[in-house]
């Protein structure tokens, strides 16, 4: 479960952005769309299973979700495929150059299997210069380990508990300076950091949904082959009025003789370090969707060819949601609203939040431009994020509650007026 992120000079985001997933204890609206895991040390607190983040294009608000995309990506890269000396791939803020030379900072909190974990990081597009862990398994903070470049002297300093984190200097000791020291201890199956690294490896879960994604349905298709989960599939689909009401996925080699074989295989190999013999054995999936004919038949149509962009891009959305309802996964979705009617949308958020359907503590991260969400009978105002960019082209993010919105308030309205920030400032209009 996440419980809040910080980030520093990254892309368009400059000073330190805090995004918090903690509710506001004082409302008490909608509560299924909050969780009580008691958590030691702040067992008072409760959080929430989902958010949505506006802001105009460019306001960097994308940046936030990349951000957490990038923490994850660093924490679990297997740390031998990453060579010395060819930096951490970090992006600074580069519209000024006194930032440019500074490193970027990440901090995120979040629980896994009833510990709080802080988890910190600091790098330079060369090197890590920080890197710290602490754990509160009962509620005041162990201290775990820290690392720390000093820039003057060349040293990296490495510090660890006796306490609760003994037996790892050698593992230090082969950490690279360009990778975390969290994928070093993981790839030697240091048993007290698997749970550290499994939440970013599995409990992070990330899918784009935008006009420039391929809206890749290969989770769907996996969950699919359960029997557990077709009949939900196929139901999910039904009750969307997509007009599906069977499926059936066929599996075939592929032609590598026709001009879709050769097709196929170019992507393939693009994508992957396939052997000429894999290449050969690529094989194409055929998702066929039954629809009630007039003449009360049916009638095959296949996808992504013969449906249309919103059902493929739905269809791709089941499987990564339902898979982190089932397993409690942070799921973050960048552009969740595209090709996507706003009443089906509304439907996906009620089911996301619902205690009958999400008893597990999952959670719904999402960007979206769509106003019609702005309603206070699906999502509570702590739930409600802006991001918008200064003069300076930096990015702030800040939550809906620091408007003190009143309880009957027209969110809708006030967003598309300017009220709340986080809309696109064009006030003489576009000029050709």
């Amino acid at each position: 479960m996440l419980i809040e992120f910080k980030v520093e000079n990254f892309r368009s985001i400059r000073e330190q952005q805090i995004f918090s997933l903690v509710a506001v204890n004082s409302d008490t609206s909608i509560p299924e769309n909050t969780i009580r895991p008691e958590l030691p040390g702040i067992r008072k607190l409760r959080f929430l299973k989902a958010a949505a983040l506006y802001g105009a294009n460019a306001a960097g608000k994308s940046n936030i979700l990349e951000a957490l995309f990038f923490l994850k990506d660093f924490a679990v890269r297997v740390a031998f495929d990453r060579a010395q000396g060819i930096g951490t791939g970090t992006q600074p803020f580069k519209l000024h150059t006194d930032w440019v030379q500074r490193p970027s900072r990440f901090e995120i909190t979040f629980s896994n299997a009833g510990i709080r974990y802080v988890y910190g990081l600091a790098l330079t597009s060369e090197r890590v210069v920080e890197e710290y862990l602490d754990a509160y398994p009962k509620g005041q903070a162990q201290y775990w380990f820290r690392r720390h470049y000093d820039a003057d002297s060349g040293v990296m300093t490495w510090s660890n508990s006796d306490t609760h984190f003994r037996g790892t200097r050698e593992l230090m000791e082969k950490t690279r300076d360009n990778v975390s020291f969290l994928s070093v201890a993981a790839f030697f199956n240091t048993e007290k950091l698997l749970p550290v690294y499994t939440w970013f490896k599995e409990g992070l879960q990330f899918m784009a949904l935008g006009a420039d994604s391929l809206s890749d349905p290969s989770t769907t298709l996996t969950l699919y082959q359960d029997e557990k989960y077709k009949s939900r599939i196929v139901r999910l689909l039904s009750t969307a009025d997509t007009g599906i009401v069977a499926m059936r996925v066929n599996v075939r080699p592929v032609d590598n003789n026709s001009n879709e074989g050769r097709r196929i295989i170019s992507r393939v190999a693009e994508q992957e370090n396939f052997s000429s013999v894999v290449k050969a054995a690529v094989q194409e999936i055929i998702i066929e969707c039954g629809h009630r004919a007039a003449e009360d038949g049916f009638v095959s149509l296949s996808m992504p060819g013969e449906e249309s962009d919103g059902t493929v891009r739905y269809f791709s959305l089941l499987g990564p949601l339902l898979q982190a309802i089932e397993q409690g996964r942070l799921l973050i979705i960048d552009e969740l609203d595209t090709s996507l009617h706003p009443l089906l949308v509304r439907e996906v958020l009620r089911m996301a939040q619902s205690e009958a359907v999400n008893n597990t503590g999952a959670q719904l991260v999402f960007t979206t431009h769509n106003p019609l969400l702005l309603d206070l009978t699906l999502l509570r105002r702590d739930q409600i994020w802006f991001a918008e960019k200064n003069s300076e082209g930096a990015t702030s993010l800040y939550p809906l509650t620091d408007f003190k919105p009143r309880k009957d308030e027209a969110l809708t309205r006030g967003y598309l007026v300017g009220r709340y920030g986080g809309i696109p400032f064009i006030p003489e209009g576009l000029r050709p």
